[in-house]
C-alpha cells in the first residue's frame, strides 16, 4: 500500500486539494483522506495542516513529494518490464559479431533511436562463444550468431534467421599469389591473412581445408577486415571478406576477388535472445527489419576480379 499512499500524496499535492485528488484517481474523498493518514502513520510524520481550511500540505509534504516523483516513475518502468506491448525504454545491451558490426552497425543505430528516444543502446562487439556465454548470463540481451549455411539454431537458443553473408576470397590486384580463376587444392597451398581464433569466418575455412585433409596456413591473424585488408593489398597472404567489406573498403582497388571452382562459404546470419523479451520486444522486432534490410542483398553482390 505504501506505493498507493504516495501516488496519493503526489495526486494531493499537484491538484492542490482532496477533491481535486479524488477525481484524478477516481476515489472518494474520505478515501484519500485515508490513505493519507496511512502514509503518516508510516513515516510518523504530518503531511497535511489540518488547522487550515482546506488542508495544506506541510513542509515535510513536499520534501517527500520530490522524493515520491522518481520512486514513483522507477515503480511504473518495473512493472512495464515484463509487458511486451510497452515502450520500450532503459538499455537494450546488444551483442554483435565484429563481422555484422562492420556491415550493419549504422544501419541499426539510427532508425532505433528515432523509434525509442527513451531507450539507451549498449553495443559490444565479440567472437560467438563469448556472445553466447553472455546471453546465457544474462549480460548482453540480445545477440547476432554466424554459422556456416545452410544452418539451424543450437538446442536452447530462440533466435530468427536475418539473412545471410557470401565470403569472398580476395588477393592482391598487385602481387597475385593464385589465378583469378583456382581451385580449393591451390588455395590451400598459400597463407592468408585472417581473424584470431574465435571467428566464425576462420573457423568455417578451417573446416573446409580440414575436410580435404589440409591445414589452414596462416601469414599473419588481426583483428578487424580494414588491417587485415591492408596486408591482403601488400601480397602477404590471401583474405576472407564478405562483398559488403570489400566493396567499401579503401584498399578495394588494390585487392581482386578469386573465383574458387569447387568452394564457397555463405554465412547465416541470426539474431537471438531469452524467450522472455518484456518491454523490449518491440525494440527486438525494429532491431530484426533493421538487420534484415542492412544484410539484404549482399548475396546478390557479384565480385570484382
Amino acid at each position: 500500500m505504501l506505493f498507493e499512499d504516495l501516488k496519493t500524496l503526489v495526486a494531493v499535492m499537484e491538484t492542490n486539494s482532496l477533491t481535486g485528488a479524488a477525481g484524478a484517481l477516481s476515489l472518494t474523498q474520505s478515501a484519500i483522506s485515508r490513505r493519507i493518514q496511512s502514509l503518516e502513520s508510516t513515516l510518523g510524520a504530518q503531511l497535511l495542516d489540518r488547522a487550515s481550511k482546506p488542508p495544506r500540505p506541510t513542509a515535510l509534504a513536499h520534501r517527500i513529494y520530490r522524493h515520491a516523483l522518481p520512486l514513483l516513475r522507477d515503480v511504473r518502468y518495473l512493472l512495464d518490464i515484463p509487458r511486451g506491448e510497452a515502450t520500450p525504454s532503459g538499455t537494450l545491451r546488444l551483442g554483435l559479431t565484429q563481422l555484422v558490426a562492420d556491415v550493419a552497425l549504422a544501419a541499426i543505430v539510427a532508425p532505433m533511436r528515432a523509434a525509442f528516444p527513451a531507450l539507451e543502446l549498449k553495443i559490444g562487439t565479440a567472437w560467438r562463444d563469448e556472445l553466447l556465454a553472455q546471453l546465457q548470463a544474462g549480460q548482453t540481451d540480445i545477440a547476432t550468431l554466424m554459422m556456416p549455411s545452410p544452418s539451424v539454431l543450437p538446442d536452447g537458443l530462440q533466435g530468427t534467421k536475418v539473412g545471410s553473408m557470401p565470403m569472398l576470397v580476395v588477393q592482391s590486384r598487385r602481387q597475385r599469389l593464385v589465378a583469378s580463376k583456382t581451385t580449393l587444392a591451390a588455395l590451400a597451398e598459400q597463407e592468408w591473412v585472417l581473424n584470431p581464433n574465435g571467428c566464425a569466418t576462420r573457423a568455417a575455412l578451417e573446416g573446409i581445408l580440414a575436410g580435404h585433409g589440409k591445414p589452414l596456413r596462416l601469414v599473419a591473424d588481426t583483428l578487424g577486415s580494414d588491417m587485415q585488408l591492408a596486408l591482403v593489398a601488400e601480397g602477404l597472404g590471401l583474405g576472407l571478406v564478405s562483398a559488403a567489406a570489400l566493396r567499401h573498403s579503401r584498399h578495394a582497388a588494390q585487392l581482386s576477388a578469386v573465383r574458387v571452382a569447387d568452394f564457397a562459404l555463405t554465412l547465416d546470419i541470426w539474431m537471438i535472445h531469452p524467450g522472455q523479451l518484456g518491454n523490449l520486444r518491440k525494440a527486438a522486432d525494429l532491431l530484426e527489419t533493421a538487420l534484415r534490410q542492412a544484410l539484404s542483398g549482399h548475396a546478390d553482390k557479384k565480385p570484382r576480379g
